[in-house]
């Protein structure tokens, strides 16, 4: 089970997209909500991209990621 966790952690890890305002291609693709990483507090939480920036930020938000919704094919069942 280990091993099985520390590869679901290294899968989730390569999801995140780090941040950079003066970097464009770093933004978001569309406007919508994202899980966004704050580094300043060490905390994550969805917040709204709204095209151009953040709907609120003090400017510590280093990762986004946009989470798939669970289906068939992506579901995995773990047996006690």
């Amino acid at each position: 089970m280990d091993v099985f966790n520390n590869i679901l952690k290294l899968l989730i890890a390569t999801l995140w997209v780090k941040y950079s305002w003066e970097n464009r291609a770093s933004h978001p693709p569309k406007t919508d909500r994202y899980l966004i990483y704050r580094e300043g507090c060490d905390k994550m939480h969805f917040e709204q991209w709204n095209g151009s920036g953040w709907a609120s930020s003090n400017g510590d938000y280093t990762h986004w990621l946009k989470p798939e919704a669970p289906n068939k094919s992506n579901i995995i069942h773990l047996k006690p």
